[in-house]
């Protein structure tokens, strides 16, 4: 599991991943490992067998293609606490994929996820809420993309994005941001900026903070 302190970071992943108990953690730990990259390497190319699973801790992956023009879409991106990668079974890699921004990832072999999310209820029940999850929000996406303006887009995603206290954390990758509401990344460095300036939302280093969601949702039109 390398050093220390990946073997500490893969024991609270787990935990608050999968909702694990103490002793199951020690159990499937040793089939995990934490994954770190700089921003734009490639994790996968597109057309590689894959047969691994990633879950992004910290930072942003996305996935891009290129077509028989030899031109370049990013499909989608992933945040913290979302799944890439093969899963059920091992396949082909649809598209490169790639680091938005420096990442931290917790990885482990598609084969062993299967059968531990088989063996351990409570990581097969939160594997599948985790995915549920991530299935509406790429839905919600692709019809807010159909009905709202790309700076209304972009305040809708903050909106999901938040939890019960209007908290977000880690913040958002503006770039990353941008890529999951299919928009320019000025386009959406300006529309933050501009809730900032109303004080609706609060950005820092650690975390950004939704002060006003009502007035905020008003705004994503």
């Amino acid at each position: 599991m390398g050093a220390p302190e990946d073997k500490n970071s893969i024991y609270a992943a787990l935990a608050s991943i999968f909702d694990c108990t103490e002793e199951t953690c020690a159990e499937i730990a040793p089939y995990f490992r934490i994954r770190r990259l700089r921003r734009q390497e490639t994790l996968l190319h597109q057309g590689k067998e894959g047969e691994k699973c990633w879950i992004i801790l910290d930072g942003a992956l996305a996935v891009s293609v290129f077509g028989e023009d030899g031109q370049e879409a990013q499909l989608v991106s992933y945040g913290p606490g979302e799944i890439s990668g093969a899963f059920p079974t091992p396949g082909e890699q649809r598209g490169n994929l790639v680091a938005l921004a420096a990442c931290e990832l917790i990885e482990v072999k598609t084969v062993h996820l299967l059968a531990i999310s088989e063996r351990e209820a409570p990581v097969g029940r939160s594997l599948a809420m985790l995915i549920g999850r991530q299935h509406d929000a790429l839905l919600d996406r692709l019809a807010n993309r159909m009905i709202l303006s790309a700076g209304g887009r972009v305040y809708a995603e903050l909106l999901r994005l938040a939890d019960g206290e209007g908290r977000i954390s880690p913040p958002p990758v503006i770039s990353a941001l941008a890529l999951r509401v299919h928009t320019a990344r000025e386009t959406a460095s300006r529309a933050v900026a501009a809730a900032e300036r109303r004080g609706l939302v609060e950005r820092g280093d650690t975390a950004w903070r939704i002060v006003a969601p009502g007035r905020l949702k008003a705004l994503a039109v």
